[in-house]
């Protein structure tokens, strides 16, 4: 009958509901906790921007309330929930491996090179002891303090492939132009690569002389891995499955916790001293499937050299138009860490280009 058609409806719509809020929000949504400190992140960024003098760049916090405290609390981000989310982002993120959903993106689960290209160069933090070679604190606001990521990429910049690489970035279906142009139909989600090794893949047809990551070995017994460190060097890891919930993991006397484990990401496990040990163990009594790795910050940095040397100066931003001034060597691709929407237009000495 209509009256059962309609309560089944709502059931459906109800159960849905509920679904996507376990699947995709942050528990803590209290008035407090949401404006906690919100005069401090708008200060330090403020402040930021001012010492940028208009270039743009987008900011992180290492533990969000929300998906939208960027939007809340006023600065630009990489991190968004939306029912309307673009979907090209969204593909981005899932082969890269950021933290993803059908209605957010996140920064979880970004590293050093996902960083660059989303001009991700500032991470809010509480923590005022982060230190290593990949970030350095250069402010703080009562209780935040304000990092920089050592090795950063501009709102655009060019590159110049040489024609076998042109080939296949522009055609290959695992690089990231194959989803920029939006041939998103055509990314198999059981294809051979994860996350990492995808990266490793579009940083030497960008340009790496090598692998940024290596991966090391693992030794894993169901729900608990080991990794034994091979020498000084930040370690990344990916888990390659949906049926853990949360991960811990522990070296010395540095723990951390990954929650919210079944969307995929890179998990950061931190630098991390030759010879030692990471312990990693999952609530459940499901494989890890953990694949470990060392990443190479000397290849990492002299790509970044590499790509910082033609980069796109912005003479004004807004949220509708940016113009900016760049100048090519030679012909080359203009890359932006700007997502495509139809709409968008580009021009070229005044003349409109594709």
């Amino acid at each position: 009958t209509p009256k059962v058609l309609i309560f089944i409806g709502i059931l459906v719509i109800v159960i849905e509901s509920g679904t996507n809020m376990l699947l995709t929000s942050v528990p803590t949504v209290s008035r407090t906790n949401y404006f906690t400190n919100y005069n401090s992140y708008h200060t330090l960024q403020k402040r930021q921007s001012a010492n940028d003098d208009g270039k743009f760049y987008r900011y992180e916090k290492d533990v969000r309330v929300t998906n939208n405290d960027a939007m809340l609390q006023n600065y630009p981000s990489s991190s968004l929930f939306s029912s309307t989310s673009n979907g090209l982002v969204n593909a981005f993120y899932d082969k890269y491996g950021l933290k993803n959903s059908k209605v957010f993106y996140s920064y979880e689960g970004a590293t050093p090179f996902t960083s660059a290209l989303l001009s991700t160069r500032y991470l809010f933090s509480k923590d005022s002891s982060l230190n290593d070679s990949l970030i350095k604190k250069i402010d703080t606001e009562n209780d935040i303090s304000l990092y920089e990521n050592t090795y950063s990429l501009p709102l655009g910049f060019m590159i110049y492939p040489r024609k076998q690489e042109e080939k296949e970035l522009i055609e290959d279906e695992e690089t990231a132009f194959s989803i920029i142009r939006g041939d998103i139909s055509a990314i198999n989600d059981d294809d051979m690569l994860n996350p990492v090794e995808r990266q490793n893949l579009l940083a030497v047809q960008l340009g790496a002389t090598g692998n940024l990551y290596d991966e090391i070995s693992v030794e894993e017994n169901l729900s608990s891995a080991t990794i034994s460190v091979p020498f000084d060097s930040h370690i990344y890891g990916y888990c390659n499955t949906t049926k853990i919930t949360a991960l811990s993991a522990f070296c010395d006397d540095n723990d951390m916790t990954f929650k919210k484990m079944k969307n995929k990401r890179i998990i950061d496990l931190g630098y991390q001293k030759g010879g030692s040990t990471i312990s990693l163990n999952a609530e459940e009594d499901e494989d890890l499937n953990l694949s470990a790795y060392v990443f190479h910050e000397d290849v990492f940095a002299d790509l970044m050299n590499k790509l910082n040397q033609d980069t796109m100066d912005i003479k004004s931003f807004h949220s509708t138009k940016i113009k900016s001034q760049i100048t090519a060597s030679k012909d080359g691709y203009l890359i932006l860490s700007i997502p495509y929407d139809p709409g968008l237009r580009i021009t070229i000495d005044g003349k409109e280009t594709k």
